[in-house]
């Protein structure tokens, strides 16, 4: 069997337009009459983003959300009255992908294997470590939590998501937390999930080690981890951050963890005391932040 010609377009994400930033997030590759014979996008549970950039929450999840739908406009694409793909030269318009999604003009190619060329052009323009379960492990033991808050009304009566807040009025850093709630002392207490990469763990370690020192007149300090990745990792920084302050608590959050039992019986016996507004006015007062 003979070279096929091909061309290809790299799919890439715009964040912000202002920065002009850039993010690839897939492969789109077509034949010699500029019909799709094959495409890759990135997976929603990725953390690119993350790894790149540091957005906010609303941010982050449109971008969950315009990977979902240009996956879905790829998928379906197979039916024309759907889309128009316009290619002029080397430019590619495909009418109705979202606004922050741009495609890069084609480069032109030969190959007898168009499954392992794009595989390579994925590996190549996107990154195949993007794709796989070890980049997940975060944003699933994450949304485990945020899923079973949501279904138990903590966030809306219990939780403050989000808070960020300084644990002395001099200090020079401020903190941000997964949550914030008040436990049955009615002492200001954190959540934070743990990152399972070298580099986030390394940069948390840091971070949350110093905080520690000064939290121990608040309340708890709670980790949630996924023991999938870096477990012995994990464990030793909470062992450290454990040796100085005696309110630390961590739970493995994953699905067929016991400890995730024992969570949900923490969370109804201590967060469920918890008020979304005190923890709030708590902040007002005590933590002030810039």
């Amino acid at each position: 069997m003979g070279r096929q010609k091909y061309t290809f377009t790299v799919i890439s994400y715009v964040p912000d337009y202002i920065r002009n930033e850039q993010i690839n997030i897939g492969i789109i590759m077509f034949d010699s009459s500029n019909n799709i014979i094959g495409f890759s996008i990135l997976p929603e549970h990725t953390n690119k983003l993350n790894s790149l950039l540091n957005y906010s929450e609303d941010s982050k999840r449109l971008f969950k959300e315009t990977l979902k739908f240009t996956k879905f406009m790829l998928q379906k694409l197979s039916q024309p009255s759907l889309f128009n793909i316009e290619i002029s030269k080397k430019l590619v318009t495909i009418e109705g992908l979202p606004e922050n999604i741009m495609l890069s003009p084609l480069t032109y190619g030969a190959t007898k294997n168009i499954g392992s060329t794009l595989d390579m052009l994925v590996d190549t323009y996107v990154g195949k470590e993007f794709y796989y379960r070890r980049n997940r492990a975060v944003a699933n033991a994450t949304e485990i939590v945020k899923s079973y808050f949501k279904e138990n009304n903590f966030i809306n009566n219990n939780l403050l998501p989000n808070p960020t807040f300084k644990p002395y009025a001099t200090s020079p850093v401020s903190y941000k937390a997964d949550y914030a709630y008040l436990n049955n002392q009615k002492k200001f207490s954190i959540i934070n999930s743990m990152p399972s990469t070298d580099e986030g763990l390394d940069r948390f370690y840091q971070k949350i080690a110093v905080l520690s020192t000064r939290f121990d007149e608040y309340g708890d300090m709670i980790f949630l981890y996924d023991s999938d990745d870096f477990a012995t990792e994990k464990k030793q920084i909470i062992s450290d951050i454990s040796s100085t302050n005696s309110r630390v608590k961590s739970f493995d959050i994953t699905n067929k963890s016991n400890e995730f039992e024992s969570f949900k019986d923490f969370s109804n016996t201590t967060i469920r005391n918890s008020n979304r507004d005190a923890v709030n006015e708590y902040i007002t007062k005590n933590m002030r932040y810039a």
